[in-house]
């Protein structure tokens, strides 16, 4: 690992519906990798378990009571030297109880 790398924890998590995965391009207008496909991610600034849900409702309206924890994946880490961050990502598997309430935001 590269030690002059800035570190950054962040929640990604992947919304599951009758066996499909939701995935969602990253917008113009957010401050990394847009274009790039991913699961709903934030930065951490409450717990992991607290921000994963924050991050689903901000990005697509869907709450706690719209949504089951299937899975909580340990933390891993990937470098991206170009950015200069160390990401800790802390990954969530949920299952979406009622597909139509979603409604994407601005960063995607």
């Amino acid at each position: 690992m590269t030690n002059n790398l800035q570190e950054k924890q962040v929640v990604t998590c992947f919304l599951e519906s009758g066996g499909e995965i939701l995935l969602l391009r990253r917008s113009e207008h957010v401050g990394s990798y847009q274009g790039r496909w991913a699961g709903v991610s934030g930065y951490i600034e409450q717990t992991p378990d607290e921000q994963a849900l924050v991050e689903i409702e901000e990005e697509t309206s869907l709450n706690g009571e719209d949504l089951k924890l299937v899975r909580k994946g340990k933390p891993l880490t990937v470098e991206d030297e170009k950015l200069g961050i160390r990401w800790v990502i802390h990954p969530y598997l949920f299952q979406i109880k009622e597909r139509g309430k979603i409604k994407i935001d601005w960063e995607h």
